[in-house]
């Protein structure tokens, strides 16, 4: 009788960890029309850490990859740099960190927010240039989504397209200048 219930209550727990599963995808987390004050030109390697999996054996919400193309491609849109390597060779290199995503529960007013540390270093990574923990919060409402079930997973793309539009602007204001 008492396996029955593990069973059960294994299966419950997997059942609400599935449901509550979002992840983002790196062409919805690309903020649209980023300026920044200045280039940096030359080249870049972009290093990403997403968030931790979910209930514990789920997929991250941000997953690195995700991050990092989404990374390259508005660095490469607005700019920032001319080029981004995947390999050795690169000018410089930028390490993005998800250190802290807030799940939105499910409701009529749905909040999420998440911090990144941005790191600059030499390309070879031997010196840190710049580095700052960059916090972004986004807020949706039912007027905005009508659908509940999909707010949480919007309201967290919202938050993290704020922040990287946010790291990139910031980078371009304390970076190095091109040579």
């Amino acid at each position: 009788m008492k396996i029955h219930h593990l069973l059960q209550a294994t299966l419950l727990l997997l059942a609400v960890a599935a449901t509550g599963c979002h992840t983002v995808s790196s062409a919805l987390i690309v903020p649209e029309d980023v300026e920044v004050p200045r280039t940096l030109g030359g080249s870049v390697r972009i290093v990403a850490s997403g968030s931790p999996k979910q209930a514990l054996f789920g997929p991250p919400i941000v997953g690195a990859e995700d991050l990092e193309a989404a990374l390259t491609e508005v660095i490469l849109g607005c700019g920032l740099y001319d080029e981004a390597l995947s390999g050795a060779g690169a000018r410089h290199l930028l390490a993005v960190e998800v250190i802290e995503l807030v799940e939105p529960e499910v409701g009529f007013d749905t909040s999420s927010e998440v911090t990144l540390r941005w790191t600059l270093k030499s390309g070879d990574g031997t010196r840190t240039m710049w580095t700052d923990s960059i916090t972004t919060s986004a807020t949706m409402n039912s007027y905005e989504q009508m659908d509940s079930s999909l707010r949480p997973q919007l309201v967290m793309e919202k938050a993290v397209r704020r922040n990287l539009a946010a790291g990139v602007q910031a980078l371009s204001a304390v970076g190095p200048k091109a040579p």
